[in-house]
């Protein structure tokens, strides 16, 4: 297809330039539209063997085989060999040389490819012919695909990479080691297996579809969108693709677009039951969760004895304050004598039971059907954390404390082993901008103007730390007619890659120091305008010049000088708690992962980050003219009107008495995006005060380091 090869040529453009990452992506949109392009899939190839990554190297080698194998050629199978020899397999691809030395058309060549890996290898004459005798392995799919079915993964790998001398066309093979190295987490090989089963089968819906599903098993959303978008090209409609399709564009932060691809499908598509729910869940990613709610409920009531449908349509309803649409859910299921047969449906069941105010008969349900001991899945984690808010419910807080750190534990070593979060990022990134903040100290930004819009809104931003009170202050401001607060959107790091790339896609892998040096080069004004075009986008609205707005986002504190920078006279509002209450709070916590959250999955790394941002925090108080509104959170919950409305009136707002039932407020709202959602729902409350101390794991000096912040804020 030319489209394939414009992509192709595109991608070795970038890839002369330097930019591997966005070649990279390219490569694979060319693939997912011409899978059995060899030129593509070998270009691909170099670029994974030239990668730091064993693993991906590994894939690499896939692909180059299979290049190799598609068109033939001296050089691809040259280069097959000397890639198995760089990988420690030169044996193997000296067998691989004899047994395709009838096919080269430059024997010296050959003759030549073999003295220097021979010579590499130190073998002498004798060693090298014992090598050359040697048969290769037997390599059937029936044998590889009994040791699959009986979990023998590592085994199916194995008994692959002993045959790597052989040209393997089977792409059912191929599909083995991909499954294989997908339940051995290892996502680089199990993606450039995929592609190399694609080579031999270019035309099957569901090697698309699971190539794509890898890519999102490795984090790599951007590029299963991408990839998507070229699948579908390829294949048509197929329901199955598609509803990965929508799936991928959810992921990736566009679920408006899954919305749409479902909307001008055929009407036969749509009635496929996967594309269905990919489509609620599009729904509900776009914050349109009452529509999300009916779409599952239609979905439960017409296939009310499947346990696959019913749990999806839990999956689906599983929001604050949903226990009474779930509880329909499970009436139909009750009804028709379904049995509950994997661990979801008793989750659910609990956070039914929950959510209705029944915490009795959600424990009875835990303590019946939760074993501690059973596989680490992300299921098991979040029924971990469901049974340690139960057990802090009736006070058994010894119980209570050892299922969060069951549950924190088995999110914590998930997110890792699969590739999804670097543990490091999130840390380097603060060391950066704390770098950034202090090597710029001569600059205070005092003097600094920027000259902004006319029509542009006032902006306020919300900041602090996760569990200090910040999702609070947002439901409460939200209920003033002229606020609005965006809740925990991407506006500053979107503003970055804006100013970074401009009008081109966005390249995934771009540091933090190419994304600070771009910022600094761009007009404070350009930036003003790119931040706000993506309020204005994340918001779902256009800007409102009559409304204040206030950007929430806890962890954009080591941000400050960038906000400062672009709007030099904005507000801050900064929320304070006990850091002891605010730990302990954070690892109670069921968040969703990311680089971020990521260290709340242990006492000991939460504090150490709380102590990295709030140092930051106090040098930018140090360096920064900021004007800032503190907010303590203990006073809030005490006196409302009293911390809120010197804030309102300072934003040049009158106070309005619908603030202090801002729980009624919450409850009307279709999406809270925070860990907070089934907090901020209801009427103030002080029982989270001092939480940290019932718990004696917490009273052995875990959070002893946290002591100079507690004395720093007023709390000891």
């Amino acid at each position: 297809m030319q489209e394939s090869i414009e992509l192709m040529r595109e991608a070795n453009s970038l890839l002369a330039e330097g930019h591997h990452t966005q070649a990279a992506l390219l490569y694979q949109q060319s693939l997912s539209l011409q899978p059995d392009n060899a030129v593509a899939v070998h270009n691909l190839s170099a670029l994974r063997m030239g990668a730091d990554s064993n693993d991906q190297r590994i894939s690499g080698l896939y692909l180059c085989q299979a290049a190799a194998t598609l068109l033939g050629s001296d050089q691809y199978r040259a280069d097959y060999a000397l890639a198995l020899t760089h990988l420690g397999k030169g044996k193997l691809a000296l067998r691989y040389l004899q047994a395709h030395a009838d096919r080269f058309q430059n024997k010296d060549a050959l003759q030549r490819l073999q003295g220097q890996i021979t010579a590499s290898l130190g073998l002498t004459r004798a060693a090298l012919n014992s090598v050359l005798k040697r048969k290769p392995a037997p390599l059937t799919f029936e044998a590889l695909n009994k040791l699959h079915q009986n979990g023998q993964h590592e085994l199916v790998i194995s008994s692959v990479h002993k045959a790597l001398d052989l040209e393997v066309r089977d792409w059912r093979i191929w599909h083995l080691v991909s499954s294989a190295h997908r339940q051995s987490s290892q996502a680089h090989q199990a993606l450039g297996a995929a592609r190399a089963a694609q080579c031999f089968s270019p035309d099957a819906a569901s090697l698309h579809v699971f190539s794509l599903e890898l890519m999102s098993f490795g984090g790599l959303h951007y590029m299963a969108n991408a990839c998507a978008r070229q699948s579908l090209k390829r294949i048509g409609e197929d329901p199955e693709l598609l509803a990965t399709a929508a799936f991928a564009c959810a992921q990736d932060e566009k679920p408006e677009d899954a919305v749409t691809l479902f909307e001008q499908s055929s009407k036969a598509a749509r009635e496929h039951v996967r594309f269905r729910f990919a489509y609620a869940n599009a729904l509900s990613e776009a914050g349109r969760q009452s529509d999300a709610a009916a779409e599952a409920l239609k979905l439960a009531r017409a296939h009310p004895e499947d346990e696959a449908v019913l749990l999806g349509a839990l999956r689906i309803l599983n929001k604050p304050g949903s226990g009474a649409l779930m509880k329909e859910v499970f009436d139909v299921l009750d009804s028709n004598g379904v049995k509950i047969t994997h661990p979801a449906g008793h989750f659910f069941r609990a956070l039914m039971h929950q959510d209705l105010g029944q915490s009795d008969e959600a424990l009875k349900i835990v303590e019946a059907h939760f074993d501690p001991k059973s596989p680490p899945t992300d299921e098991q984690a979040n029924f971990a954390m469901v049974a340690g808010k139960l057990y802090d419910k009736v006070q058994a807080y010894d119980k209570a404390y050892a299922m969060y750190e069951l549950g924190n534990q088995i999110h914590g070593n998930l997110s890792v082993s699969l590739g999804r979060i670097s543990p490091s990022a999130f840390p380097a990134r603060v060391r950066l901008l704390y770098s950034d903040l202090t090597s710029k100290a001569e600059d205070s930004l005092s003097a600094h103007t920027v000259k902004s819009a006319p029509d542009a809104p006032q902006i306020a931003f919300m900041y602090s730390f996760p569990r200090s009170g910040t999702t609070l202050l947002d439901t409460i401001f939200r209920t003033h007619s002229d606020i609005e607060v965006l809740e925990e959107q991407p506006t500053i790091r979107d503003t970055l890659l804006d100013a970074h790339f401009g009008d081109a896609p966005h390249e995934h892998g771009v540091s933090w120091s190419e994304l600070l040096d771009t910022f600094y080069k761009t007009e404070p004004e350009r930036l003003q305008e790119l931040y706000l075009n993506n309020l204005a986008r994340l918001n779902k609205a256009p800007l409102d010049p009559g409304k204040v707005y206030i950007d929430k986002m806890p962890l954009n504190t080591p941000f400050a000088r960038l906000i400062k920078y672009m709007f030099p006279d904005s507000r801050v509002i900064f929320s304070v708690r006990d850091p002891a209450d605010v730990i302990t709070s954070c690892f109670f916590q069921n968040f969703l992962m990311n680089d971020g959250m990521y260290h709340f999955t242990s006492v000991e790394r939460a504090v150490a980050i709380y102590d990295q941002v709030m140092n930051f925090w106090v040098k930018a108080e140090e360096i920064l003219d900021l004007d800032v509104s503190y907010v303590r959170y203990e006073e809030l919950i005490t006196d409302l009107q009293g911390v809120v409305q010197p804030i309102v009136e300072s934003l040049g707002l009158p106070w309005e008495d619908s603030l202090v039932d801002f729980w009624k407020t919450a409850r009307e709202r279709e999406v809270i995006r925070t860990a907070s959602a089934d907090q901020v729902i209801q009427k103030l409350y002080t029982t989270s005060k001092g939480r940290w101390t019932r718990y004696s794991a917490l009273n052995n000096g875990a959070l002893a380091p946290l002591e100079p912040w507690r004395k720093h804020f007023g709390y000891a």
